[in-house]
């Protein structure tokens, strides 16, 4: 069977919005509350208790190839819809603050109070390939102790933008979550 034919003209395959306690979550992108379960999944898999990464002693480097996308896409459909309207206000929507590439990563900072070098990289397989070895001079260079890298994808909000350049982008658009943390020491498989 064909992987590229099998989803045919489906829309992207979509992971659920995840319900996170605190009203800081409240108006949270999809792509943020995937990012803080992306990280709280590594910690309560491994084993490893927040406060180990707490603090200025661990980097942030977040990766994405559809960046943005979805967030702005609901932030112009919101502001649309808004202005559309005689009383200017807007029911639901996203606020502009989270149209930014750095939300993401800021709030999975805030939720682990993650204080240490950050970076963000747009770019897909390529660029996570690329935040694995800063994560490592990061590390070999004594600039932290150790090193997260989280790749967040989501595409539902702004798969009309990805059917415009359907030549361009191959199916299925596949939603995901996933974060990784490096330390020195001695490899593991």
């Amino acid at each position: 069977r064909d992987p590229w034919r099998a989803p045919g003209a489906r829309a992207p395959i979509p992971l659920a919005r995840r319900a996170l306690d605190g009203d800081r979550f409240r108006r949270a992108t999809r792509e943020c509350l995937m990012g803080v379960a992306a990280v709280d999944a590594l910690l309560r898999e491994s084993g490893i208790d927040r406060d180990i990464i707490r603090g200025r002693s661990t980097a942030l480097l977040y990766v994405t190839a559809a960046a943005y996308g979805s967030s702005n896409q609901a932030f112009v459909v919101a502001e649309a819809l808004r202005q559309a309207r005689t009383t200017g206000a807007v029911s639901g929507g996203t606020y502009f603050p989270y149209t930014a590439p750095s939300t993401m990563a800021g709030e999975v900072a805030i939720e682990f109070e993650l204080t240490g070098p950050y970076g963000i990289l747009i770019g897909g397989a390529t660029a996570t390939i690329d935040a694995l070895w800063q994560a490592t001079r990061l590390i070999a260079d004594g600039r932290c102790e150790r090193a997260l890298v989280l790749a967040v994808e989501t595409f539902e909000e702004c798969a009309d933008l990805y059917s415009r350049g359907r030549w361009l982008v191959k199916r299925p658009l596949v939603e995901a979550a996933a974060c990784v943390l490096l330390v020195p020491g001695a490899r593991r498989v």
